[in-house]
């Protein structure tokens, strides 16, 4: 179950296809406003225009899910079923470029739901009255509208629209706004509930048709608590007591989980995914995999910002830590005040955050949902050891010091294995653990290991020049790749010498002694080699 709903994302990107059982076990994140907007549906007058609604949150921030958990609250209802009749759309309504295309969607919405209650009798004469519509617009547009209110009529229920991606139909719609407002300003049978991704201009602009028109309700990241409402709903489902037990026991932990998710629902989900998996799971491919997973969420997100906001993004994305707006400035070459209002508009929008800077009262800026900023380090990043950054802050964020000291031993203790491209992926993991450890003998113990292993194919030798070139400014291991190969060099010349061993005493246990001296400098050992026959007297 935890394989398919939350590694893969199935549930995560569609809601849509979880049975009712499921969608009620597993929408825990917003149940205060699902209670809301339910007291505030029995609250509506009948016969008197409706307040209608507006439900704004960045992707994954649970929009779509809680539509269909509100569709199916109604439904259950007892009161509120006999009143209203909730109408579900496809997230994204391609087809719409005319008005008359939203009210023949809405009729189709209908037909759905007269289809799911047996109702084939008057699905049969919705068919047809779609097919008979007119092809001129304004006609086809009144006359579904009107089929839509007949339709209600005779089913004695009002119709509560609940449209996902609303900024997309309203934008594709644009020239239709003063008539849409015409007829939900007046019409009390029809109720839109709209979920979107951003706070729709045409809702704050004084001339526009929807200026001041809906109630809006925000959708911000999950608290601490709601956090861990529903990692343990997600673990008591999957019967991970694992998984349980941690939350209960490691606050910190909780609280890191908080940061590198923002208070996302579909990223604490997916990140529970990595998290069942244990200390046997690969969590590199479980991470690779949903970062790619989350290219399309991630992508639009991004894309969505005007292009001086996305400058500023990649800056904070790409240097990790806070920034102040001054120093966002500096990397961005934009004035310092066109930065300071950049910044401020996307902290509104939730897309970064304000953090104390230590020492000191400034302030500076990161992004305020870490995973989104490791996609975008993963993606930006080329350079060997510099594309291991988005891997090495997930490590330090995601993992205790005592998980990550229990990964590292695991990994030094399982052998060698695979071809070329399993050994750097193994000697990249390295890496990334010896920099994310706090312990310095188990991180230079990661770095031998990671060194070893790439000295060893000829193949990783070019990419060992690449990381030690580009990410080893105080030298420390360039240092330890010199000793490493001096020290098989050494081994190779003992090996090959002609020499007569003492009885007892062969070659291998000979160099293996002479590496492993602790008491022989470099340059001792190197003479004691030298002293044996056949060597020829060079530099090492």
């Amino acid at each position: 179950m935890t394989e398919q709903l939350l590694l893969h994302g199935i549930a995560v990107y569609n809601p849509g296809i979880l049975s009712k059982e499921e969608l009620k076990r597993y929408f825990v994140a917003r149940q205060p406003l699902l209670k809301k907007l339910l007291d505030e549906l029995k609250r509506e007058q009948p016969g008197k225009t409706p307040q209608h609604r507006l439900i704004v949150g960045t992707r994954g921030m649970g929009k779509t899910t809680l539509l269909h958990r509100f569709a199916l609250a109604v439904a259950e209802d007892a009161i509120l079923s006999a009143h209203w009749l909730p109408l579900t759309f496809p997230e994204e309504q391609y087809n719409i470029a005319r008005l008359s295309d939203l009210w023949v969607n809405c009729l189709d919405a209908l037909g759905d739901s007269l289809e799911a209650s047996g109702n084939s009798d008057l699905l049969d004469e919705l068919d047809a009255c779609v097919d008979e519509l007119p092809s001129e617009e304004d006609e086809r547009a009144k006359t579904a509208l009107q089929a839509l209110m007949d339709f209600a009529d005779r089913l004695g229920r009002r119709l509560l629209l609940l449209i996902d991606s609303l900024d997309i139909v309203l934008e594709r719609l644009k020239k239709s706004h003063w008539e849409i407002r015409e007829v939900l300003g007046h019409e009390p049978r029809l109720m839109l509930v709209g979920a979107s991704a951003r706070v729709l201009e045409v809702t704050y602009e004084y001339e526009s048709a929807f200026y001041d028109f809906f109630k809006i309700h925000e959708l911000k990241g999950l608290g601490e608590d709601e956090m861990r409402d529903v990692l343990c709903r997600l673990a008591e489902v999957d019967n991970n007591t694992a998984i349980t037990r941690m939350i209960e026991q490691q606050p910190a932990r909780l609280r890191a989980l908080h940061t590198l998710t923002g208070g996302n629902p579909r990223t604490a989900v997916w990140l529970y995914g990595v998290l069942a998996q244990g200390i046997e799971g690969d969590v590199r491919s479980d991470l690779e995999r949903l970062l790619d997973q989350s290219t399309p969420l991630y992508k639009a997100r991004f894309e969505e910002l005007p292009a001086q906001s996305q400058k500023v993004v990649d800056a904070m994305a790409i240097h990790w830590d806070p920034l102040t707006a001054r120093q966002l400035a500096e990397r961005t070459r934009l004035p310092v005040n066109t930065v300071s209002t950049q910044v401020v508009r996307l902290a509104e929008q939730g897309v970064v955050e304000k953090v104390p800077l230590r020492p000191g009262k400034k302030n500076g800026f990161q992004i305020a949902e870490r995973f989104f900023n490791i996609w975008y380090l993963m993606r930006a990043s080329r350079r060997v050891r510099r594309r291991l950054i988005w891997l090495v802050q997930f490590l330090k964020v995601f993992y205790s010091q005592d998980e990550l000291k229990v990964r590292a031993h695991h990994h030094l203790h399982n052998g060698e294995r695979g071809g070329s491209d399993d050994r750097i992926r193994r000697a990249e993991y390295a890496f990334s653990l010896a920099s994310a450890v706090d312990d310095p003998i188990i991180s230079s113990a990661l770095e031998r290991s990671a060194l070893q292993t790439m000295r060893g194919d000829s193949k990783l030798k070019k990419e060992l020049a690449a990381l030690l070139r580009f990410d080893d400014p105080d030298g420390k291991l360039k240092a330890l790749a010199d000793s490493l190969d001096f020290m098989q060099e050494l081994k190779d010349r003992v090996i090959a010498a002609r020499t007569q061993w003492p009885s007892g005493i062969e070659a291998d246990a000979f160099a293996s002694a002479l590496k492993g001296s602790l008491t022989l400098t470099p340059e001792e050992k190197r003479q004691v080699i030298e002293a044996l026959p056949d060597w020829e007297n060079r530099q090492i």
